[in-house]
């Protein structure tokens, strides 16, 4: 009886240490969030995939994409004293309570698929709208700062969420306003404040691209699109921290990156 009792407990221990094994084997798959407004489009999101494809660095990558055209910063968060309030935008994109937002989607499916989905990092363009008002430009810092603490929260992350974000830009011989182009110029400002005042965050300059289609001040072009979105991917390889410093819960600190692969959700 006595050896009996030893032998159950042996083969419990054993089945106990297959299990965590074969969690923690599960395929791990990093997950990058594309968005922001018109410039975001899926050429932007193509340009990342393209240079994801190109850098080793990103294995098991998936995207995840939305945008809304024309949208300030306030349809995804505003804040009440120092509390967020979600927009619909947050909702539609991140997270809400019926489990519907586009990245709570993503999260929710790859664990069906028993794959352990961890959220490595957001690609933002977006605040082209947000000059049009200076009420608009000056909440600006506060509100994405809080939106990035919200996501990472939201999804479980100990640290801060890596971010790229692009800084807007527009032809001032188009443009013709001084005092619009004055707020852009300060809203460039923040966003590379943004970008400087976090370890994880970083900044590129979409000045570098001329606004080069006709009677559009604001618009690139979906080649233009494309390289931005390379950049920004190359800029995210530098601030990434390594993926050894990532724990993940319940596999007692290890992960086991699979073969490289690319998917999007949009």
């Amino acid at each position: 009886m006595k050896m009996n009792r030893y032998l159950r407990l042996l083969l419990l221990c054993l089945t106990s240490t297959l299990g965590i094994q074969q969690y923690c084997q599960a395929e791990v798959v990093d997950l990058y969030f594309v968005g922001g407004q018109s410039n975001a489009n899926a050429s932007l999101r193509d340009g990342v995939i393209a240079g994801m494809l190109d850098n080793p660095q990103f294995t098991n990558a998936q995207v995840v994409h939305q945008n809304h055209n024309g949208n300030p910063l306030r349809e995804w968060l505003t804040l009440s004293g120092d509390q967020p309030v979600k927009g619909v935008n947050y909702l539609n994109d991140f997270f809400n309570p019926d489990g519907t937002g586009a990245l709570q989607a993503a999260i929710s499916s790859l664990i069906a698929e028993g794959k352990t989905p961890r959220l490595r990092g957001l690609f933002w363009f977006q605040g082209e709208t947000d000059t049009t008002q200076q009420w608009h430009v000056d909440p600006y810092k506060a509100r994405f700062q809080a939106m990035l603490s919200l996501i990472a929260s939201e999804a479980g992350l100990d640290e801060p969420l890596p971010f790229v974000i692009a800084q807007v830009d527009a032809d001032e011989t188009k443009l013709n306003n001084p005092e619009y182009w004055q707020r852009y110029n300060e809203l460039r400002q923040i966003q590379l404040e943004i970008a400087n005042e976090s370890p994880v965050g970083a900044a590129v300059d979409t000045r570098l691209w001329p606004r080069v289609i006709p009677n559009d001040h604001v618009h690139l072009t979906h080649d233009q699109r494309l390289e931005v979105g390379a950049a920004m991917v190359a800029e995210m390889a530098v601030i990434l921290p390594e993926p050894s410093t990532l724990v993940l819960t319940g596999c007692l600190g290890f992960a086991v990156m699979g073969r490289r692969r690319y998917q999007s959700h949009s």
